[in-house]
């Protein structure tokens, strides 16, 4: 023993380093787990907007950590969410330190809505403007630039009826009406019309249905938009006065 002992005691420097490393590397340390404090999500989400969410996590060890959210996302710690329909939904997020995984959900409300944008190209000589009325007869928006050659309104509707009014200003003219709806971030629908605007005929009807109860995976089933019978188009509409506003 007091040989071994001898032998150990005048090993070189350089041994007793080589020794130290062969045990610190065959000596495993425990790893831990990343924490994850929490998933930053607004309370309520437009349903055609999306919104930004962050997983505020931290690993201890100071690894780098990977994200695996259970949406379409890229494996980052903040990204952009599209919820594909309405109502409650849980968001969660699988964090990783190549060696331990953790998670964690949050809970926010989609708010299911319609977003439209309505243009009207036209050509020739003539001046075409647009508007938009609800059920009760009201313009809710218009478009009255008046030398461009289109015009154009967007927002956002509820469920309900509305109508779109095509009118000449002056002049005459062909027009193509093209109506874009969407409910979510990637559920478009944008169905054209066309039309012909002159003295006998100064102004052309349709009516928009938006019905957000339907499916909303398939816009197409969300709303619809039909060209009105002149001899349809109720009274109360053709004689509704609306402050138009000039874009």
């Amino acid at each position: 023993m007091n040989d071994l002992l001898k032998k150990v005691i005048n090993l070189s420097p350089i041994a007793v380093l080589a020794i130290a490393i062969i045990l610190l590397t065959s000596c495993k340390l425990e790893n831990t787990s990343p924490h994850i404090s929490g998933i930053s999500v607004p309370s309520t989400i437009i349903s055609y907007e999306g919104a930004r969410v962050t997983c505020n996590a931290e690993d201890p060890d100071g690894d780098s950590l990977s994200y695996d959210w259970d949406f379409p996302a890229d494996d980052y710690a903040t990204v952009d969410y599209y919820p594909p329909s309405g109502g409650s939904k849980t968001i969660t997020c699988i964090v990783s330190d190549g060696e331990d995984s953790v998670s964690s959900s949050a809970t926010t409300y989609v708010v299911m809505r319609y977003y439209y944008w309505i243009q009207a190209v036209f050509n020739y000589s003539g001046d075409i403007d647009l508007a938009l009325y609800n059920s009760s007869y009201s313009c809710i928006d218009s478009s009255t630039s008046g030398s461009s050659y289109w015009e154009q309104i967007d927002g956002s509707l509820d469920s309900g009826t509305y109508y779109i009014k095509v009118y000449l200003y002056s002049g005459e003219s062909g027009y193509e009406l093209e109506n874009c709806g969407q409910t979510t971030h990637y559920n478009r629908y944008c169905p054209e019309f066309d039309g012909y605007l002159d003295s006998s005929n100064t102004e052309d009807w349709y009516t928009l249905t938006v019905n957000l109860s339907k499916s909303i995976n398939d816009v197409n089933e969300a709303f619809s938009i039909q060209k009105m019978n002149p001899k349809e188009v109720p009274k109360e509409l053709i004689n509704a006065q609306g402050a138009l506003k000039a874009d």
